[in-house]
C-alpha cells in the first residue's frame, strides 16, 4: 500500500512539473500607448459600440483579432476592441501571463522568496520576460517596473519574429560613361533627327549573309536595371508586316529598355526573334550582351538588320530622346 501511495505521489509531482511554464506559440500582444490617458475597450470595432471598460496607459494584452484598424483583445479584467492608433504591438520575443487559478502572484526584487515583495499581480496579468534562471523570470510590468516572479505560476508565449519587409527593386549603381551598344566595325545608317529620335547602327550590309562575320551582339550601354522588354514579334521583317513593339514603342519590334542610375534610359529596338537575353527587373552590367540585332517591327516597307538605339535623357519617353552621339561614339 505504501508503495502504491509513493508511486502516485511521484506521478502527481511529475505531472505538476510538466505543466510549469507552459509555452504557447504564434501569439500576438500589444500595449496601451496613450501618453498617460486611459483607453476605452468597446464591444465592437468602432466608436459606435458601447464601452465595456478602460485600460491604463502601458497595460499589456493579448491580441486575438484585427478589424478595420481595431484590435480584438483579451485582458484579465475586460475583453473587447481597442483602437489600433493607441496600441504598440509588442516586439519583445517572449511574453508571459500569471496562472495562479485566481490567486495573486508576488513580484520580488530578486529571484527567490528571500527577496522583498514589490507588488502583486492578479491572475491572467500579462508581462514581458526579460530573462530566466533557477525557476524565476525577470519581468517587465505594464507600469514599466521590473522584478522577478516564480516561473511555476506563469504561462509563456514565444512571439515569432516579424517577417522581413519586401525590398524594392534596387536602383542601378552609378557607372562612369556610356559605351557604343554594338560590336564594331559598324556604320550609322540613320542619324538622330526631329522625325527620327534614334541612331540606327548596322554593319556594311542589310542581310545576314552580308554582315562580314559580325556577331550582331547588342550591348548594355551602361550599368542599369531592365525597365521594359517586348518579345512579341515572332517573325523577321518582310515587306508590310508590322509588329509594334508594345504600347508606346511604335514599330520598334522586339524591344529592351534599360534604366540607369543617372536617371537616363536607353532603348534598343528591332531585336532579333528569340534573341533577347534579359527580362524586366534584371540588373545588367555595362557591356553585357542583352540581345542580337534583327529587323523586327517597322511598319512601312522593308528594313535591313540594324539596331535602333535611343538615348532618353531623364525619362522613359520618346519626348526625352536626345542625340545618342552626345553620350557614345563608335
Amino acid at each position: 500500500m505504501k508503495k502504491l501511495v509513493a508511486t502516485l505521489l511521484v506521478f502527481l509531482l511529475l505531472s505538476s512539473i510538466a505543466t510549469i511554464s507552459t509555452v504557447a506559440s504564434e501569439q500576438s500582444f500589444g500595449r496601451v500607448d496613450t501618453e498617460g490617458s486611459n483607453l476605452n475597450v468597446r464591444s465592437g470595432p468602432s466608436t459606435g459600440y458601447s464601452i465595456l471598460g478602460r485600460l491604463s496607459d502601458g497595460t499589456y494584452f493579448e491580441i486575438v483579432g484585427e478589424e478595420n484598424g481595431w484590435y480584438q483583445i483579451v485582458t484579465p479584467t475586460v475583453s473587447g476592441y481597442v483602437c489600433g492608433e493607441y496600441v504598440l504591438t509588442v516586439s519583445h520575443n517572449r511574453m508571459g501571463k500569471v496562472d495562479t487559478e485566481g490567486s495573486r502572484l508576488h513580484v520580488r526584487t530578486g529571484p527567490s522568496t528571500d527577496y522583498s515583495i514589490i507588488t502583486k499581480l492578479t491572475d491572467g496579468t500579462y508581462f514581458e520576460i526579460l530573462s530566466e534562471g533557477n525557476g524565476w523570470y525577470e519581468v517587465r510590468l505594464s507600469s514599466g517596473m521590473t522584478g522577478y516572479l516564480c516561473a511555476t505560476y506563469a504561462v509563456t508565449y514565444d512571439i515569432p519574429a516579424p517577417a522581413p519587409e519586401p525590398q524594392p527593386t534596387p536602383d542601378p549603381a552609378p557607372s562612369d560613361g556610356y559605351i557604343w551598344p554594338a560590336e564594331g566595325p559598324t556604320v550609322i545608317t540613320q542619324n538622330f533627327s526631329a522625325g527620327h529620335p534614334a541612331t540606327d547602327i548596322s554593319y556594311n550590309g542589310t542581310s545576314l549573309s552580308q554582315l562580314g562575320g559580325g556577331t550582331r551582339d547588342v550591348y548594355a550601354a551602361n550599368d542599369g536595371v531592365v525597365e521594359y522588354v517586348y518579345t512579341g514579334c515572332t517573325h523577321r521583317k518582310q515587306p508590310y508586316i508590322c509588329c509594334n513593339g508594345g504600347t508606346g514603342y511604335g514599330g520598334g519590334g522586339n524591344v529592351v529598355v534599360i534604366r540607369h542610375a543617372d536617371g537616363n534610359y536607353t532603348m534598343y529596338a528591332h531585336l532579333d526573334v528569340g534573341q533577347v537575353f534579359v527580362e524586366e527587373g534584371d540588373t545588367v552590367s555595362k557591356g553585357q550582351v542583352i540581345a542580337k540585332m534583327g529587323n523586327t517591327g517597322q511598319c512601312a516597307g522593308a528594313t535591313g538588320i540594324h539596331l535602333h538605339f535611343e538615348f532618353r535623357e531623364g525619362g522613359n519617353s520618346s519626348a526625352n530622346a536626345v542625340n545618342a552621339l552626345n553620350y557614345v561614339s563608335p
